[in-house]
């Protein structure tokens, strides 16, 4: 492809992303607009391709793959600063030696592997668009105000994470540890050589066999972190029926993934009307049992959500 091509591909993606309700979205959230965007006009995008302003010397569908290319460009170097940054900076990795006492884990190395997995998932189209709800948690701080008001009231959800699960450390050390595995859950998306995602997945038992192998998996991928926590993570994709009694971890991030599933930035509270999280855990917690919501996490998502903020 010839520099002005590659140019006018540049310029197009950047009105694209110019425009008033895909500037306000997360870099994931904006390509799936402009894909939604390119496949429900392509006909009209291919003729107007063969105009002198855009490319005339190439056929429209290399004109659309080249955009396409440039998007992704776009969106990962966007993205993979974001998620570096989150490492780097917002994840105390230590914190897995007070979990796994009789472990002493190497936090820089643990670090990098994240580093580097989380670019590889991030290139694979599929499992790019699972970190879409992840984006919006980590900007939002959603973990840090949701657990502080979990932990002062200590009620149903806090009882789940620290005595079911066993898991015994302090408010902030926890934050860091459902920050950990949240990076983590696209992994059952990604596609490898010769395995099944959960994108292809039929039945329930299929399900549970895919996470089952990813598990296995990414404890190859990240040797340095236990098995716990990449179960944990991986098992963050499955309802509340398929999984054992101990994940509170795995339900708690499920629910939080789902809700951010939904988020869109455009939407604006009107004066008196609840927000945005009231109304939608109010749905969840009445379809909770369809959905595979853990009930007694999001009847307590939604006492608290007027004060998540």
């Amino acid at each position: 492809m010839s520099d002005t091509n590659l140019q006018r591909a540049e310029k197009f993606i950047n009105h694209l992303l110019e425009l008033p309700n895909i500037r306000i979205e997360s870099p994931i959230g904006a390509e799936s607009q402009i894909l939604l965007f390119i496949k429900n006009n392509r006909s009209k995008l291919e003729a107007s391709f063969k105009n002198p302003e855009f490319f005339p010397s190439i056929p429209p569908d290399q004109a659309i793959a080249f955009i396409l290319q440039s998007l992704q460009k776009r969106v990962l170097e966007s993205c993979i600063p974001f998620f570096t940054k989150i490492i780097d900076s917002e994840i105390d990795f230590s914190i897995l030696n007070k979990v796994h006492k009789n472990h002493n884990f190497n936090v820089e190395a643990v670090k990098q592997s994240y580093k580097k997995i989380i670019e590889d998932m991030l290139q694979d189209s599929v499992c790019r668009v699972q970190f879409k709800s992840i984006y919006y948690i980590f900007e939002k701080r959603y973990i840090d105000k949701s657990l502080a008001l979990i932990f002062e009231r200590k009620a149903f959800t806090y009882n789940e994470l620290v005595r079911v699960q066993k898991c015994f450390i302090e408010l902030q050390d926890y934050i860091s540890y459902l920050k950990m595995l949240l990076l983590l859950t696209p992994y059952p998306h990604l596609q490898k050589a010769g395995n099944k995602t959960l994108a292809s997945a039929n039945g329930k038992d299929e399900i549970q066999s895919i996470c089952k192998l990813a598990t296995g998996s990414l404890v190859k991928e990240i040797p340095l972190i236990d098995i716990t926590e990449c179960k944990l993570a991986v098992d963050s994709n499955l309802p509340d029926y398929l999984l054992e009694n101990w994940e509170a971890s795995s339900r708690f991030l499920f629910i939080l993934i789902s809700r951010f599933a939904d988020y869109e930035p455009a939407n604006k509270k009107e004066k008196g009307a609840e927000t945005a999280d009231k109304s939608w855990y109010g749905v969840a917690r009445k379809v909770a049992q369809n959905y595979g919501y853990n009930k007694g996490i999001v009847d307590e998502l939604y006492l608290i959500a007027n004060e998540i903020k």
